[in-house]
């Protein structure tokens, strides 16, 4: 399934250009594809400017020294930012008497409505945020109260306090909020639903590939304690020293699309929400010494140590 598919116009990374521009007069129209599996490819109108012209499009990656290893842009009709990260060839055509053109493929992307500072292929960050959605039973979601008076329909939602822990490197927190429309003042239809969040803040700046393994350590967590592998969204990251925030795209299982019912989970957020912080402290510790074999050190119940035994119904 494609996530995005949009034109736009891209550069190689660090193209200098005019203060007050937006892109460098040398920018090339293409199409940015991301599929679910989090594949990234960019497929040029043309070739990037270097010495070989247009012949670049039919050189190997291996033997392309000046082919960019990461690749800035904007999208047009999205009004998005992007940033590909380890970009490598997939490909080309040249043509002796007609259009040439290449395309590349990208180990990392990141799309913001935010400008991305420029010229940057290591990036740091200072946030990390994923939008539990699929996980509401989990989470123990049921704040919204409906009753009836007469011929009024009362819908009410009284937003939970949000869950901060403190722990060594990191402030790990699980934020509330609800999804409702604008304050029209007369609607003739009205949906709202609870959403959650888990949010990271780091002391210290991170690089992207230390962050995505943040991001995998929680999609595994959760997998533990919910039974089920429902992936996690793509992740919000704000870049350090900037209020920028972006979506990071990068390969990954494609998971699955089921949400876990609140029977079928192992242990509920409820039951653990006070010492949750020091779950996610031995799972992020025990990841660093195991690496992913850590759920082959769970106990025979599928629980680590850390958790107190499964309810039973």
């Amino acid at each position: 399934m494609v996530l995005v598919e949009a034109r736009g116009i891209f550069w190689p990374g660090g193209t200098e250009m005019a203060p007050g521009h937006l892109a460098p007069d040398s920018a090339i129209g293409g199409l940015l594809t991301i599929d679910n599996g989090g594949k990234v490819k960019v497929a040029l109108d043309s070739v990037f400017p270097r010495k070989a012209g247009g012949f670049a499009a039919a050189l190997p990656f291996e033997h392309d020294q000046a082919a960019p290893t990461y690749i800035e842009g904007l999208l047009t009709e999205q009004r998005q930012h992007v940033l590909l990260l380890g970009t490598h060839k997939a490909g080309g055509q040249f043509n002796s008497s007609w259009i040439s053109f290449e395309s590349y493929l990208a180990a990392h992307a990141l799309l913001s409505r935010d400008p991305i500072p420029r010229g940057l292929e290591e990036v740091k960050f200072s946030e990390l945020n994923v939008n539990l959605r699929g996980f509401e039973e989990w989470l123990g979601l049921s704040s919204i109260a409906f009753s009836e008076d007469g011929d009024r329909r009362i819908a009410t939602y009284v937003r939970p306090e949000n869950f901060s822990y403190e722990i060594d490197e990191m402030t790990v927190s699980i934020e509330f909020d609800l999804l409702s429309p604008y304050a029209w003042p007369n609607l003739k239809e009205i949906s709202m639903s609870e959403q959650a969040s888990i949010r990271v803040k780091f002391k210290h700046s991170m690089n992207l590939e230390d962050i995505l393994k943040e991001h995998l350590g929680i999609q595994d967590l959760l997998i533990l304690l919910t039974d089920a592998e429902r992936r996690l969204e793509w992740p919000e990251l704000t870049i350090a020293g900037t209020k920028t925030k972006c979506t990071a795209y990068f390969g990954r299982h494609p998971g699955s699309d089921k949400a876990p019912e609140q029977s079928d989970c192992l242990v509920l957020f409820p039951w653990i929400s006070d010492v949750f912080g020091k779950v996610y402290q031995l799972w992020r510790n025990k990841r660093k010494v195991l690496g992913v074999s850590v759920f082959l050190c769970v106990r025979g119940d599928g629980l680590p140590p850390a958790l107190p035994p499964r309810k039973e119904a």
